[in-house]
């Protein structure tokens, strides 16, 4: 599977059956912790009146359309940079996924730290999910 990031990730049943490594289990979450973020970002293009493809200009559809980070660094650069801030991934501690349905950092501060250094480094940008899936990533 290719994530709108551009982002892969194996999604056969043999990869379901095995443990995501910890590095994957973070990831997930802070992509949980920012999601109201990256929809800020779309819903605000989309009420500007900017709603078109970044890349080729194309008025986008809101059903055919990918938040990506294909301007700046990757959302895998910079959620590893924070987890090397953070002195490692063994430093986030996530709540279970079962609780809520989705799995959160258990220490808000840290949360609040996470969407502050993503906030600093995001570059997101619009583009039709073809156009994402084919931008070459870093």
């Amino acid at each position: 599977m290719v994530r709108t990031d551009g982002s892969v990730i194996d999604f056969s049943y043999r990869s379901c059956l095995q443990t995501p490594s910890l590095r994957s289990q973070v990831h997930n979450v802070m992509r949980v912790e920012i999601d109201d973020l990256t929809t800020a970002y779309f819903e605000s293009r989309l009420a500007q009146e900017t709603f078109v493809s970044d890349l080729s200009g194309v008025p986008l559809r809101t059903n055919d359309t990918a938040v990506s980070y294909f301007q700046g660094p990757s959302f895998a650069q910079i959620a590893d940079g924070f987890g090397a801030a953070e002195t490692g991934w063994e430093a986030i501690k996530l709540t279970p996924s079962t609780a809520h349905g989705l799995g959160r950092f258990v220490d808000r501060n840290q949360s609040e730290r996470w969407r502050t250094y993503w906030a600093a480094r995001a570059r997101l940008g619009l583009l039709t999910k073809s156009e994402n899936r084919g931008y070459p990533r870093p």
